[in-house]
């Protein structure tokens, strides 16, 4: 008997520590997928004896005292009121920019974030600046776009996005709010069942009389510890979405704002009319400015043009000089015919 005292406490021993490990290594992934059921599940039969069936046995009791007690909580379908009392919202939000001061613009984002305790989670850039002089007159050149995802925390969003619009001109802007409160509570609630379930487990194992009953208790706490890590890790992803708001920012760069759309045929007219102005004139601009930098490259082609041009003059004037006058004074014959005498 006591030697089975000194196994069963060996057994235990090691049977913790080994759960302790794999939880701080799990602690460390992150949850994806489907997670498994909190509910316990049901062992497959096995002819391992009494001490298996003892085990099972020990191990359905614990899950069912697990649900009474979630049941006397007052928990149905992993609703917990004192959870409930705290929404858990995941707010998005879609900004489109417009900008005549580029890189001011990505600068101050950035160093708003700071400010705000939050960071940028992705950032991209293409285009050209309108602003280089080797580029900026090239009809064909497009100007700058970015765009940036920050994360926001959620006290600091409105205060981020009032200063955002007010340095740039908003094309468009979107709001989307997702509320977790029920996936977030059931996951607490799962948890606790969990953990009252692993409790039991442990003092059901005191008591355990066989080496099969031990190894069968310490199998279904290595499924509880799994769930229960994967759990968290659900949890701590919710928490950081509802913490930290997500902002996506689209910015590009122009030369004039796009106005705002009236709906009157008068203030059409007029805006059509002055966009129309507007972009004829930066066109005849660009051109202007476009042939006095293409100077260099349009001296040898009108050089040569004016080579060829006397070349051809050159050519024609030899030719005329090879070919015999004509004599539009030539005699006809009078076909025997004697002039007439007078007097």
């Amino acid at each position: 008997m006591n030697t089975w005292k000194a196994v069963r406490t060996c057994l235990i021993t090691a049977a913790a520590a080994s759960l302790l490990l794999s939880a701080c290594a799990s602690a460390a992934s992150s949850a994806t997928g489907n997670q498994k059921s909190a509910l316990p599940e049901t062992y497959s039969e096995t002819d391992a004896g009494e001490g298996d069936s003892f085990g099972t046995a020990m191990a359905d009791s614990a899950a069912e005292q697990t649900g009474n007690a979630s049941e006397a909580q007052g928990i149905p379908n992993g609703g917990d009121p004192a959870a409930l009392q705290q929404r858990k919202l995941i707010k998005t939000v879609n900004l489109s920019l417009e900008t005549k001061r580029f890189d001011s613009l990505v600068s101050e984002i950035q160093t708003r974030t700071k400010e705000k305790n939050g960071y940028v989670e992705h950032y991209w850039m293409s285009g050209n600046s309108i602003r280089n002089p080797e580029e900026s007159y090239d009809i064909d050149s497009h100007s700058r776009s970015a765009s940036l995802t920050v994360r926001i925390p959620s006290v600091q969003l409105d205060a981020f996005l009032n200063e955002i619009s007010a340095s740039a001109n908003v094309t468009s802007r979107s709001e989307s709010v997702e509320d977790v409160t029920l996936q977030y509570s059931d996951i607490e609630s799962h948890k606790k069942a969990l953990n009252l379930e692993r409790d039991r487990l442990w003092e059901l194992i005191q008591q355990a009389d066989s080496m099969d009953a031990v190894i069968a208790l310490q199998t279904r706490i290595g499924e509880i510890e799994y769930q229960l890590n994967s759990y968290e890790s659900q949890l701590r992803l919710y928490d950081n979405q509802v913490s930290y708001s997500t902002v996506s920012i689209d910015i590009t760069e122009v030369g004039n704002y796009s106005p705002a759309r009236e709906d009157s045929v008068a203030a059409r007219i007029r805006l059509g009319f002055s966009s129309n102005l507007s972009r004829m004139g930066t066109l005849l601009q660009d051109l202007f400015v476009g042939i006095i930098i293409r100077i260099p490259f349009l001296i040898p082609i009108f050089v040569l043009v004016l080579l060829l041009i006397l070349l051809v003059k050159l050519v024609s004037r030899k030719q005329s000089a090879l070919q015999p006058p004509s004599n539009p004074n030539k005699d006809t014959p009078d076909h025997g015919q004697k002039p007439p005498k007078i007097g």
